[in-house]
């Protein structure tokens, strides 16, 4: 694995932001009530984005992101796919995850894109 070349798609940039983070929808027909996990980020890119998170997550799922920038008012939100996610090098720090945002309609997904290619 420390062999293992990581293809990037897009240039990163380091970025402590809040995220928040839905990986539990609340529905009419469940009595489950909504999970929302905040946590921080460590690295965004224009099509993805790095996180530290305490509870380890599933790999595939899909889930909805609120990210905080401190250049906009409101936060946005986009879909995520969880790519990866492995410990933190120090245990008392959870995982880091890997997201790739999706395009998805009702998304602020074009608005990320743009704001981060301006970033770079």
């Amino acid at each position: 694995m420390a062999n293992e070349k990581v293809k990037r798609e897009q240039p990163r940039l380091d970025e402590h932001s809040t995220i928040f983070i839905e990986t539990l929808a609340a529905s009419e027909n469940s009595s489950q009530q909504e999970s929302i996990l905040i946590c921080n980020s460590l690295e965004i890119s224009a099509s993805g984005v790095r996180v530290c998170v305490d509870d380890e997550l599933e790999t595939g799922a899909l889930l909805r992101l609120g990210i905080e920038l401190a250049e906009l008012e409101r936060p946005l939100y986009m879909v995520g796919e969880v790519r990866w996610c492995k410990p933190a090098q120090r245990p008392e720090q959870g995982y880091h995850v890997g997201f790739k945002l999706l395009e998805s309609d009702g998304t602020d997904y074009e608005i990320w894109k743009k704001l981060v290619q301006e970033m770079i």
